[in-house]
């Protein structure tokens, strides 16, 4: 009934399967990850130039946080200047 070289041919497809399905949800995102945290800690790469490429794609995360950063740096300018006046 069941050939052997169907069932091996069955549970071999199930297991790339399952590992193509691994790869493409978990692999991708930490192999990016590690890329990135490789770049920015050579200091090839500076956190603010990925932030403004990924601002300028239209991704809204960054958008935010870069107007965040802004924020914040305008904040620390303008109390740098209050303090020497």
């Amino acid at each position: 009934m069941t050939d052997p070289i169907t069932l091996t041919i069955i549970l071999g497809g199930s297991l790339i399967a399952c590992g193509y399905i691994l790869g493409r949800s978990d692999g991708w995102r930490r192999g990016s990850d590690e890329v990135m945290k490789e770049l920015i800690a050579n200091k090839i790469i500076e956190p603010m130039e990925v932030l403004r490429h990924y601002a300028n794609m239209g991704n809204q995360r960054a958008q935010a946080a870069l107007e965040k950063l802004n924020a914040e740096r305008k904040a620390k300018f303008n109390a740098r200047n209050d303090a020497k006046d």
